[in-house]
């Protein structure tokens, strides 16, 4: 064997109690000896003899997980050292996540159908944007004769209003969820404090950013007076 330590393990102490110090002495003495050579020693009382041989056992045992790990030892050696140890964390180089999936994603496989994908495109503009309703005579009539009803708005002529602002007219409707809803919010202009000292010109009423200001309620206060030069 020719190791230089041994295992000692309390639990001998408790196992070989009533034996005298003396006693004691020679067998621990012959279980180093064992240890280190491999000799085994003769024991006339029978006690001592049980007791070494379980002892010499245990000894064998440290002594076969000795080499076993000295021979691991040697193998990784050979392949260039102990084998790299996981990361702290308990990820790789490609980490993946509790599910299996890898974090960053496989690219996604290109549709074999580009119309297809163009379609989805459409499908999706065609849920953001509200439906136009289609402005009509008669709707442009109901229009004029609306706006014209109301106190703060200038005149316009029904015979110009189809031409000059259809587009931005059917887009204010649909904003609005219909012609119903739209004449309401022409004739609930006067009630607003903003136009009380001022006429409302239509092609600033459908104008984007007014109208959506005039759907916010922004102009519900009246409106604030400038300051004239400097205190």
């Amino acid at each position: 064997m020719n190791k230089d330590s041994m295992i000692y393990l309390f639990e001998w102490d408790e196992m070989c109690e009533d034996l005298t110090d003396e006693e004691y002495g020679k067998l621990i003495r012959a279980v180093s000896k064992y240890a280190q050579t491999g000799e085994k020693s003769t024991f006339q009382d029978r006690m001592l003899r049980s007791n070494f041989k379980t002892m010499i056992k245990a000894t064998d045992r440290f002594s076969a997980k000795y080499k076993e790990i000295c021979e691991k030892n040697r193998e990784n050696g050979k392949r260039g050292g102990r084998p790299k140890a996981e990361k702290p964390n308990g990820f790789s180089e490609n980490p993946k996540k509790a599910n299996g999936f890898f974090q960053n994603p496989p690219e996604r496989e290109r549709d074999p159908d580009p119309e297809r994908g163009r379609g989805r495109e459409r499908d999706r503009e065609a849920v953001a944007a509200p439906p136009r309703t289609t402005l009509t005579t008669t709707t442009s009539e109901e229009i004029v004769s609306s706006w014209n009803d109301v106190p703060c708005t200038n005149d316009i002529s029904s015979a110009l209003f189809p031409d000059q602002r259809r587009d931005r007219t059917e887009m204010a409707m649909a904003i609005c969820g219909g012609l119903v809803q739209f004449l309401q919010l022409i004739s609930g202009l006067e009630a607003q404090a903003y136009f009380k000292d001022r006429d409302v010109d239509y092609d600033w009423f459908v104008e984007p950013k007014n109208f959506q200001n005039i759907l916010e309620g922004k102009y519900k206060e009246p409106r604030k007076k400038k300051k004239e030069g400097w205190e």
